[in-house]
């Protein structure tokens, strides 16, 4: 039932500023729908006033936010106790929604309210993961005015006493947002007792890592998620999530000491039993190229090359071993550390000449790694000698014939062909061109 006549709600709800301008045609279409829509949100039931305020976030014309006051009323529904908490939580989604297209709007404000109900207790919880979730897609680090928002984030991701799915939310957040200042705020999270936040915590820390966040106090970062992946107390799974996310940190926090990063993570590899966490700690090694790393992945090598270890787990490590060594030779060649990339390609060659080849991945991870040892101060005839042999035996196997041609030509600098026995000629009289110059 309406309690006012329409054209009385026209002037109310449309607000002084719809009037039509000079010279400007009016369109009492557009007028009329956002009209009803403010009305539905008024005086509707749940279900529609829910429906009218998404409709209302869904506008995208400047003008029309303007000339019809939408974000302040909006804001208005947004805060008001008088609206149910699912009318609340869609009017925060839509007026953090119209902001984007609204830069007339009053942001600070808009921010320092929901920032402020954000942190009130006696919110409903709806609401405030409403408010949570909009702010992280809605605030930009890069704005003085956002920052009380990101600030009310990161006060609740320290506190951590509200409902898990509030936190939960936050963490999603502050990960979307990528500031930086907030890393070492969602660290803290990884000492909570609780396995969900844990996960929250890591997740947001790779997705900003993902978002290329970058991180001063590097040290403390690389040590706490180092020790949280040795920690045989923390579940295995969020092990293996915390050295994914170690991945990502070390990319944030380039400048760093490399060797004593790889000592740490070789200390952890040889302790390592679980096959999957070691796969994951080996990933993380891509990126830490040093002689402990090639001594650690050695060692790993043989730990998980027993007979009984033929399970997928298991291949799974051989393969990132072979992969770890191959990403190594170019940064050490380029450093002056070839010596350590070459105890790189014995392993190599180690994997080549002593897997099974029916195992496919190991095998053929190994011949692609040992073309990245291209460059001609390395020594690489026994590469050239292994790979031929490996072509030879596999000669039936044409997916892996064209990776080990490609990585011959790679360290030979040469295109000689695609048969074994066209290399094999070749190197005959050219062998001694591959070793290091």
């Amino acid at each position: 039932m309406r309690l006012l006549p329409t054209a009385l709600l026209v002037a109310l709800l449309a607000g002084p500023a719809a009037a039509p301008r000079a010279g400007e045609k009016d369109r009492p279409e557009a007028r009329n729908i956002i009209v009803e829509l403010k009305e539905k949100v008024l005086y509707g039931t749940v279900r529609e006033q829910e429906e009218a305020v998404r409709e209302l976030g869904s506008i995208t014309d400047e003008k029309r936010l303007k000339d019809f006051e939408i974000p302040a009323f909006l804001l208005n529904v947004a805060v008001k106790s008088d609206y149910h908490p699912r009318v609340r939580g869609a009017a925060t989604e839509s007026l953090l929604r119209v902001m984007v297209f609204d830069p007339a709007s009053a942001r600070d404000k808009v921010v320092n309210t929901l920032a402020a109900r954000l942190l009130d207790r006696t919110e409903p919880l709806y609401v405030r993961r409403a408010i949570a979730d909009a702010f992280g897609g809605i605030l930009k680090s890069s704005e003085p005015g956002d920052r009380n928002g990101i600030a009310a984030l990161e006060r609740l991701a320290k506190d951590r006493r509200d409902d898990p799915a509030l936190i939960k939310s936050v963490f999603v957040s502050l990960g979307n947002l990528g500031h930086s200042e907030s890393v070492m705020v969602i660290v803290l999270a990884l000492d909570d007792p609780s396995i969900e936040i844990k996960g929250a915590a890591l997740a947001a820390l790779q997705r900003m890592f993902q978002r290329g966040v970058r991180v001063t106090n590097a040290g403390d970062l690389v040590r706490k998620l180092t020790a949280f992946v040795s920690d045989d107390r923390v579940d295995m799974n969020l092990r293996i999530s915390a050295a994914g996310t170690l991945v990502g940190a070390l990319q944030a926090v380039r400048g760093m000491n490399l060797a004593d990063v790889a000592r740490s993570l070789a200390d952890l590899l040889e302790k390592t039993t679980d096959p999957k966490l070691a796969a994951a700690v080996i990933k993380v090694m891509y990126g830490v190229p040093d002689e402990a790393s090639i001594a650690a992945l050695d060692k790993a090598y043989t730990a998980f090359s027993a007979k009984t270890m033929a399970g997928p787990e298991y291949i799974e490590v051989r393969t990132a071993i072979a992969v770890a060594a191959g990403e190594y030779f170019h940064w050490l060649a380029k450093n002056g550390r070839t010596s350590i990339g070459q105890v790189g390609g014995e392993l190599l060659v180690k994997v080549l000449t002593t897997e099974p080849l029916t195992n496919k991945r190991v095998i053929e991870a190994a011949a692609y790694s040992l073309g990245n040892m291209s460059d001609p101060k390395y020594d690489r005839r026994k590469a050239a000698d292994a790979l031929l042999e490996t072509m030879t035996q596999a000669k039936t196997d044409a997916q892996l014939g064209a990776v080990i041609v490609k990585s011959l030509e790679l360290i030979s600098d040469k295109a000689v062909g695609e048969k074994a026995e066209d290399w094999k000629k070749w190197l005959e009289t050219n062998r001694e061109t591959l070793g290091p110059r």
